[in-house]
C-alpha cells in the first residue's frame, strides 16, 4: 500500500521556488483576477496548475496555489471550498499530514471573508495537528483580525461592494482601528508567505538598507489595494498620511526581503529612476522599510519598499487582455511617443531593459480614493513608462531573468552589453502586439508576421522590420531617429 507523502515542514512554503515555479504562481494569480472580474469565466484549477511544476517542487508550489485559490474563492464568493476538498483531490497530503500553516490560511480566509468558522471545529477536523501549535496559531489569527476591526459581517459587506474589481484590496476599517499605524492588512498567504500589509514594528533591519538610506517611515503609508504583482515584488496604491497624497508603493516580497541581491536591485532601481526627471516616466520619491512581521516559521523580517507616483489608468497589458487593438496609425503614434521617452533614458546613459505591455501605463484623468490624480493632456490618454528594475548603464550586460521574453532583444537574452538598439527592438515588438490579433509569444516569428501583413499594416512595417534584426548593428541606434521616421509615416 502506498504511504502518504510526509508532512510538510513549517518552512515548506518559505523554501525558495525556482523562477519557473514563481512564474506559475503569478500566472495563477492573474488567471484568478481575470476570472473574479467575470461571472461567466472558469476559475483556474489548482490540480492542473500544480502538475506543471517539477516533481521536486510540487508540494511547495501546490501549497502556494491552494493559498491563492482559498483567498479568491472566499473573497469573491466563488464556491468556497473546505480544505478537505483540496486534500481529497490533490492527494498531496492527507488530513493528518496537512501543513499547519495551510490549515491556518483556510481558517483565516473563512473568518475574514464572511464565513463563521469555529476554532474547535478546525481542531476536531485536524486532530493530528491539534496537539502542536495549531490551536495557538488559530487563536492568534482571531486576535489579528480583531485588532483590524474585522468581523464576518463587515467583510461580507465589503466583498459585495468590490465584486466587480478583482484587484481591490481589503477595507481598512479606519474608524475601528484609529491610531494603529498598520491599519491596512492583506490576508493573502498571510501564514504561508506573508504580506507587507501585516507589518508590525521591529528593530530588525533588511540587509542593504540602513537608516541613512531609508528616510521614509513605513508607518506613514496606508496600503489601500494591490495594483501590480511581479516576480520579486508587489505594488500597492497607498496614501501617504503626512501629505494626504496618493502614491504607489513597491514592496519586496517576504522571501526576497533578506536577500542582499534583491534589496540592492530595489535600491538601484530607485536611484536610477530618481535621475530620470520626465513627465512621462514614473517618478520615484524614496525608499524605506515597512515594520517587521513574523513569517510562518517564526522569523521576523522587514520589507524594503520604494514610493512612486501613482498613475491612474490601465496598462497596455490590461488593454490587450481585453482584446483592445489599435489601428496601425494609432500604434505608430503611440510607439513614436514612447520612443522619445526612451530616448530621454538613453541620453542619461541608461537602458530600460523591460519595455513591455505591463510596463506602459495609459494615464487618464480621474479621482482615486477621494484624491485627485495628475491629469493628462486635454482629450485623451498619455503613455507613462514605469518599472526600471532591469535597467542599467548602457554598455553593460542586461538582465534577462525577470523580463518579458517576447519583448527582450536577442543580445539581452545572451547576456551581452546593451545599446539603445535593445530597447528599440522592444518597442518594435510592442508595436506588433498592439496591432496584431496574435498574442506575441517567444515562439512567434515576428519578421515573418510582418511580411504576411505588410499591406494591411501600412508603411510603418518597414521601420518595424529594421528594428527586429537579430544583429543589433543593423537596427536603429537612436530612439529619436526611430520616432521621427515613425511619425513621418502617419503624415503621408
Amino acid at each position: 500500500m502506498n504511504k502518504p507523502p510526509p508532512a510538510a515542514s513549517p518552512t515548506t512554503a518559505q523554501a525558495q521556488l525556482s523562477a519557473a515555479s514563481e512564474q506559475l504562481v503569478e500566472q495563477f494569480e492573474t488567471a484568478w483576477r481575470e476570472a473574479a472580474g467575470c461571472h461567466f469565466a472558469f476559475e483556474p484549477d489548482v490540480a492542473a496548475w500544480s502538475r506543471q511544476a517539477p516533481i521536486a517542487e510540487r508540494q511547495r508550489l501546490t501549497l502556494e496555489l491552494i493559498a491563492v485559490d482559498l483567498e479568491f474563492r472566499w473573497r469573491y464568493g466563488r464556491h468556497p471550498r473546505r480544505l478537505e476538498a483540496y486534500l481529497a483531490r490533490l492527494l498531496t497530503w492527507t488530513r493528518d499530514t496537512a501543513p499547519p500553516e495551510l490549515i491556518v490560511e483556510a481558517y483565516r480566509n473563512e473568518l475574514r471573508w464572511g464565513g463563521s468558522p469555529s476554532r474547535a471545529d478546525y481542531l476536531a477536523r485536524f486532530p493530528a495537528q491539534a496537539s502542536g501549535e495549531l490551536a495557538e496559531a488559530l487563536l492568534q489569527t482571531e486576535a489579528d483580525l480583531l485588532v483590524e476591526g474585522i468581523t464576518a459581517t463587515s467583510m461580507s459587506t465589503h466583498r459585495a461592494s468590490i465584486a466587480g474589481d478583482p484587484c481591490e484590496a481589503r477595507s481598512t476599517h479606519r474608524a475601528s482601528i484609529a491610531g494603529d499605524p498598520c491599519e491596512a492588512r492583506s490576508t493573502h498567504r498571510a501564514s504561508i508567505a506573508g504580506d507587507p500589509c501585516e507589518a508590525r514594528s521591529s528593530r530588525i533591519r533588511s540587509p542593504g538598507i540602513g537608516t541613512a538610506a531609508a528616510p521614509l517611515c513605513g508607518e506613514d503609508f496606508l496600503l489601500r489595494r494591490l495594483i501590480g504583482v511581479g516576480g520579486a515584488s508587489r505594488v500597492y496604491a497607498a496614501v501617504q498620511r503626512s501629505l494626504d497624497k496618493l502614491v504607489a508603493v513597491k514592496v519586496l516580497r517576504r522571501r526576497w526581503a533578506q536577500e542582499p541581491r534583491f534589496v540592492a536591485q530595489l535600491l538601484a532601481e530607485a536611484r536610477l529612476a530618481a535621475q530620470l526627471d520626465h513627465p512621462q516616466i514614473v517618478g520615484v520619491h524614496g525608499v524605506g522599510l515597512l515594520p517587521a512581521t513574523r513569517s510562518g516559521s517564526g522569523h521576523a523580517v522587514t520589507l524594503p519598499f520604494l514610493t512612486m507616483d501613482f498613475v491612474h489608468g490601465p496598462s497596455l497589458r490590461d488593454q490587450l487582455r481585453c482584446r483592445f487593438r489599435r489601428s496601425p496609425e494609432e500604434a505608430t503614434r503611440l510607439i513614436a511617443e514612447l520612443a522619445r521617452i526612451v530616448h530621454h533614458v538613453h541620453r542619461r546613459g541608461y537602458f530600460h531593459g523591460d519595455i513591455s505591455p505591463g510596463n506602459v501605463i495609459m494615464r487618464t484623468q480621474g479621482v482615486v480614493d477621494g484624491l485627485e490624480v495628475r491629469r493628462t493632456r486635454e482629450g485623451g490618454e498619455q503613455p507613462v513608462l514605469t518599472d526600471f528594475g532591469l535597467s542599467g548603464p548602457l554598455g553593460v550586460a542586461g538582465k534577462a531573468i525577470g523580463g518579458t521574453p517576447p519583448f527582450i532583444a536577442p543580445e539581452q537574452l545572451r547576456g551581452e552589453p546593451l545599446t539603445p538598439a535593445a530597447d528599440i527592438y522592444s518597442l518594435a515588438s510592442l508595436w506588433i502586439a498592439l496591432v496584431s490579433e496574435h498574442n506575441v509569444q517567444p515562439s512567434l516569428d515576428l519578421p515573418n508576421l510582418i511580411r504576411q501583413h505588410r499591406s494591411a499594416w501600412g508603411p510603418a512595417t518597414e521601420m518595424i522590420q529594421r528594428c527586429l534584426y537579430p544583429d543589433a548593428s543593423k537596427r536603429y541606434d537612436n530612439a529619436n531617429t526611430f520616432a521621427a521616421d515613425m511619425e513621418q509615416t502617419t503624415t503621408r
